[in-house]
């Protein structure tokens, strides 16, 4: 019979580590909502507060795609006063995620 080679590339480049960065980030905030019972249909104000700049990095490039999945109008990097800080972590540096649901 005939034969086939398939080769894959397994190298991860650092594209593909801030997409998985925003995977983890995406879980981490819909997990964060169930935390402090949002409904599914709550719209939020999200921020996420990083000081690592392949985290930062992660976060603008998929900055539509959290916003999306996460339900969130707005996203920024800035605390917000008038929500609890939820200390997390993504690819084992530090993440601070605040919600607040949308009027």
């Amino acid at each position: 019979g005939a034969r086939c080679v398939v080769v894959l590339e397994t190298e991860l480049t650092p594209e593909l580590n801030r997409q998985g960065m925003a995977n983890d980030i995406i879980r981490l905030v819909q997990d964060r909502r169930k935390e402090v019972d949002l409904q599914y249909s709550d719209r939020i104000h999200l921020s996420l507060v990083a000081a690592d700049s392949d985290l930062t990095a992660a976060i603008r490039e998929n900055a539509e795609r959290i916003k999306a999945e996460t339900l969130a109008e707005k996203l920024d990097d800035r605390p917000q006063l008038n929500s609890e800080a939820a200390a997390r972590e993504v690819a084992e540096k530090p993440l601070t995620i605040f919600i607040s649901v949308v009027a």
